[in-house]
């Protein structure tokens, strides 16, 4: 197994840890929670980087890296509402959007047809990790807050765990709008693949 395959499969590996890390009650599980996320997203950016420059692209990794970019950030998202800091139907639209695409590559290949990566995914993409990640933060930072037993005065503005939580909701709405959003146009996309669909 090559390199980029290799850092593939560790991204898999750390989505678990990151579940088992992330509810532990202290302030170090929570920041070893945001480490593993961080470490996946790099993960995440080198595969790909490694199996373009070194001419490593595999039906392995292309079958597999997205599989792992599913599943960590749809794990990080449920931890987090479980937690507390979303609602469930922001999690379903990220397992709706990815089941979508994923079915539509499927019957796309099944009818030699290659449905190319829209420039939505991409935002999409950047989009979950810079909330998952903000809200991690804001994680860590309630977990200090409760450890200190006062809320952090920052010159005026209050940060409690009120203001965290709620900033985290909006947040976690907007990636779910993202989303959703990356979803239609994938669907938009795929006429010429819908048109074969016998209803």
């Amino acid at each position: 197994m090559n390199l980029p395959n290799q850092l593939t499969v560790l991204r898999i590996l750390l989505t678990p840890a990151f579940a088992a890390v992330f509810f532990i009650d202290s302030v170090w599980g929570k920041l070893g929670a945001l480490a593993i996320s961080l470490a996946c997203e790099l993960t995440d950016l080198l595969d790909g980087i490694l199996a373009r420059r070194m001419n490593l692209i595999t039906d392995f990794g292309k079958l597999v890296d997205p599989l792992a970019d599913s599943m960590s950030r749809f794990t990080f998202a449920l931890c987090l509402v479980m937690a507390g800091w979303g609602d469930l139907w922001m999690i379903l639209v990220l397992f709706y959007r990815d089941s979508l695409v994923a079915s539509l590559r499927v019957f796309s290949a099944a009818h030699s047809i290659v449905m190319a990566a829209r420039s939505s995914g991409k935002v999409k993409a950047i989009f979950q990790f810079i909330v998952i990640n903000l809200v991690l933060i804001f994680v860590v930072t309630e977990a200090w807050i409760v450890r200190r037993g006062a809320p952090i005065d920052l010159g005026g503005l209050v940060v409690n765990s009120e203001l965290l939580h709620r900033s985290g909701w909006w947040a976690m709405v907007i990636m779910a709008a993202v989303t959703g959003l990356s979803g239609v146009d994938y669907i938009i996309g795929a006429r010429q693949v819908l048109r074969k669909l016998r209803l």
